[in-house]
């Protein structure tokens, strides 16, 4: 009885380890895995532990107490070692298919450097797991890999946590690109765009929207902050007034943070001269 309790206690410390690292693989891709293999010592120390009670305290002879050692830790072990390789095989499989990073500039600075620092390499194994592409905004901002990674964190939270509407971000993202004429980011973000619902009609008159009938209230309404507040940053009460009826608090700060970050990125790929892709690789595009 004490056997079966034991390694029941064996195996839900491997699904609670497991369960973590399923947890966490949307920031460390292979957490799974990894925490399959974690539960291997940990089991180690409780089954010595199970071994030295059985002996010092309740006076089993070693040998008496050794094959129970072998089933406690054993069993939980086979299974975390078959957990850790279904887990890892996708993963492996994934970055066997890869396709091989750009050999050539992609802007005005130069390849980055080989091997390749960990830190972009966990970067762009997430990206590929995601189901993005390592893309050239992403090779150039490798030169700096800590700011690099900062930069990611805070451009998925943007698109995957934000509350305002996703069709209504990508609206914005691709306003502020064309104010900035940033070509890069509007290469990036027109199949977003179209993934969220909007036409090569609306998508070709954007540019134009004020003339534009293309667009419902609260789109306009966001169109006319993005348009003030991209050109010096000043918005007008009237403009604000109309933004503020239509959103909630969070949606604005979110419009805005969106509005400031995509118009420094336009001028860093403008700065840097960062290549649209040509080749199909996109940004991870999530869901609409």
């Amino acid at each position: 009885m004490h056997t079966a309790v034991v390694l029941g206690g064996g195996f839900a410390l491997l699904c609670f380890c497991l369960a973590t690292g399923y947890v966490l693989r949307e920031f460390a891709p292979g957490a799974t895995a990894a925490a399959a293999l974690v539960f291997i010592p940990l089991w180690l120390a409780a089954a010595v532990a199970n071994l030295w009670l059985g002996v010092a305290r309740a006076g089993y002879p070693v040998r008496d107490e050794a094959p129970v050692f072998a089933l406690v830790f054993g069993l939980p072990c086979v299974v975390a070692l078959l957990a850790w390789w279904l887990f890892a095989a996708p993963t492996a499989r994934a970055a066997e298919a890869a396709p091989p990073l750009p050999q050539g500039a992609v802007s005005r600075l130069p390849p980055l450097p080989q091997p390749l620092d960990p830190i972009l390499r966990e970067m762009f194994d997430k990206r590929r797991a995601m189901g993005g592409s390592v893309i050239n905004l992403s090779l150039v901002r490798g030169h700096a890999p800590k700011l690099a990674k900062s930069g990611e964190i805070a451009a998925f939270s943007l698109r995957f946590d934000a509350v305002t509407p996703r069709d209504l971000r990508e609206l914005v993202i691709m306003r502020t690109a064309q104010i900035v004429g940033a070509d890069y980011e509007i290469n990036q973000h027109r199949p977003l765009m179209k993934m969220c619902g909007f036409s090569d009609r609306q998508i070709g008159e954007l540019a134009a929207w004020q003339g534009s009938q293309l667009f419902d209230e609260r789109q306009r309404a966001v169109l006319g902050f993005v348009e003030q507040m991209s050109h010096g940053g000043e918005v007008d009460d009237a403009t604000y007034a109309e933004l503020a009826r239509r959103f909630s608090p969070q949606e604005i700060v979110e419009i805005a943070m969106t509005v400031s970050s995509y118009y420094g990125t336009g001028l860093f790929t403008k700065a840097l001269r960062i290549q649209p892709e040509t080749d199909g690789r996109l940004t991870v595009a999530g869901k609409c």
